[in-house]
């Protein structure tokens, strides 16, 4: 016999749309509660920091880059990618934070549905949506949502190795631990 009724999520159609809320609804409700008052207050002095990236000119930017921490490197290099493309305003700088914090969010979701279950899952997502600490990384123009969202996707490729060893999944794995 199956307790868990795991060989349900291959034959019974109704379970794969559960899965997809479980993670689909914290994504929704992370991005909506984020995306209130995205744009205030103004940029703080870490995010200002993160503008000044931004904006300086590509040559420029290599230099300074000496005098910053590692870690912080690639962030201002995606960042400054970012705003080339949809400007630097308070908004724009926040969006990729946002939607890392919603990516994560539903991540969770994923990560509890495949553990425990798609109800499991989406509790655990939406407890993720909820969370102040969520909503707070996911407003801010700074490295920490997208540090987030890289753990939640590399413990969700940890537990698809785990369900099913493959070297594919042991790439991917390897691929989120490195980003």
């Amino acid at each position: 016999t199956d307790p868990w009724g795991e060989h349900l999520a291959v034959t019974d159609p109704s379970l794969r749309v559960t899965r997809w809320w479980a993670w689909a609804v914290p994504m929704v409700v992370t991005t909506l509660i984020g995306a209130v008052g995205l744009g205030r207050p103004a940029l703080w002095t870490d995010e200002l920091q993160t503008w000044g990236m931004s904006v300086t000119p590509w040559g420029e930017l290599w230099p300074i880059m000496r005098w910053v921490d590692a870690v912080l490197a690639p962030y201002y290099v995606l960042t400054w990618t970012w705003t080339a493309v949809a400007g630097d305003s308070d908004v724009a700088l926040r969006l990729p934070s946002l939607i890392s914090m919603a990516g994560a969010a539903g991540l969770v979701g994923a990560i509890g549905g495949r553990l425990s279950g798609p109800r499991v899952g989406l509790l655990a997502g939406l407890v993720m949506a909820v969370l102040p600490a969520t909503t707070r990384f996911g407003q801010e123009a700074r490295p920490y949502a997208l540090t987030a969202f890289g753990a939640a996707l590399a413990t969700y490729a940890l537990v698809r190795v785990v369900e099913r060893p493959a070297w594919l999944r042991l790439a991917a794995y390897a691929g989120a631990i490195a980003f």
